[in-house]
């Protein structure tokens, strides 16, 4: 088959496997499909943004943008870069965002899939101005008509785009992102800690994710702050990138936690797991989400996790099982969950990693390809 992905991208540089990197969970999410869909021997185009200038073998690559920009200046860029190259008829138009699906696709009569991560609309119009939020309510719609098959990765989604849009009916089904349990597995915190230089007796909770408004990283931090006045012995550490980035850094200096929170950057991709393993605890705590990997991931690694009512996080976490739901969204409530899950409960990493065995990632992208054999 001919499939054709267009959204962000990472990929291995010259260095080998060890340079992969991850940029959000929607390009993790798309270099795992792409990757599984190479090995079974189909033709893959990528277009979008390159983050990275070395290419993976047999994936072909139509650049819109090198290095990341605003959402805005990459759909006008995709838009004119799109009269520019050329698919064949049978190819597959496979998008991980309604914008980019329409701005792409909107004059082609190619088959097509959008995979919805999460409420992306809803988001829009809490963040951007009326003419933007138009300007996305336009290009959604038009996605949405001229799409085949639409994948929600969660219920939540499902449910917010067919109240929306209820004709959606008969071409949107639910299909969770999946792991690579071969990578995300239980390694020794111990080891894990002396390899990452980090202090073995402290409880450390991470936050894995893009420094984004809608990730409310502040939040995160300030509940932190009120669980690091009661025990000092406990640390933050926050993996990614964001537009926020120095922001966070500020806050962090404003509120007197010096090294008691780490700022990593971009982890390697195949370092991930390691940073993993070393945490007592993950956080998840977003305006919207829809199947977040790095929840999965820490669990695969038998790490618990706490996270807000987003996506399909009720139906990944089992409270006191493998970590705790946030019921309340205040940052006091938020801390003194923190304070349970580290030093009042006693989760069982085998019981973590068996709670997430059914979002195989190779189930997941078979079900996929599956889906593009119907077109």
């Amino acid at each position: 088959m001919n499939i054709c992905h267009i959204g962000s991208y990472s990929y291995t540089s010259e260095k080998g496997e060890r340079e992969i990197k991850a940029i959000g969970g929607i390009s993790g999410y798309i270099y795992d499909l792409v990757s599984y869909l190479l090995i079974a021997n189909h033709h893959v185009v990528f277009v979008g943004k390159i983050y990275f200038f070395n290419k993976q073998k047999n994936l072909v690559y139509k650049e819109v943008q090198r290095n990341p920009s605003s959402t805005n200046r990459f759909l006008l860029a995709l838009f004119f870069k799109s009269f520019f190259i050329k698919l064949p008829k049978d190819t597959i138009i496979h998008a991980h965002r309604p914008d980019h699906l329409a701005t792409f696709a909107w004059f082609r009569k190619n088959a097509s899939v959008l995979t919805l991560h999460g409420q992306q609309s809803r988001t829009v119009n809490s963040r951007k101005g009326l003419f933007i939020r138009w300007i996305y309510c336009v290009l959604e719609y038009i996605a949405l008509k001229r799409v085949d098959i639409v994948l929600a990765t969660d219920k939540i989604t499902e449910q917010y785009y067919l109240f929306s849009y209820p004709w959606l009916r008969c071409k949107l089904r639910v299909l969770p992102t999946g792991i690579d349990t071969n990578v995300f597995k239980k390694i020794d915190k111990n080891q894990c800690r002396e390899f990452l230089h980090l202090d073995r007796v402290a409880k450390i909770l991470m936050y894995i994710g893009r420094i984004e408004p809608p990730k409310r990283v502040n939040d995160i931090i300030t509940a932190f702050k009120h669980v690091y006045k009661v025990y000092p012995n406990t640390k933050l550490i926050i993996i990614g990138d964001g537009v926020l980035l120095n922001e966070m850094k500020q806050q962090v200096v404003n509120n007197n936690l010096g090294d008691s929170v780490k700022f990593t950057g971009i982890v390697i991709r195949n370092d991930l797991p390691f940073w993993i393993n070393a945490a007592d605890l993950t956080i998840l705590y977003s305006y919207n989400e829809g199947s977040p990997l790095s929840i999965k991931e820490s669990l695969a690694c038998g790490v618990p996790v706490i996270a807000n009512k987003v996506g399909d996080i009720e139906e990944v976490i089992i409270n006191g099982i493998n970590g705790f739901v946030i019921e309340q969204e205040d940052n006091m409530s938020i801390s003194k969950i923190i304070e349970m899950a580290l030093y009042e409960y006693q989760f069982d990493s085998k019981v973590c990693v068996e709670s997430i065995k059914k979002y195989s990632l190779e189930n997941v992208n078979k079900k996929i390809e599956s889906v593009y054999r119907e077109l």
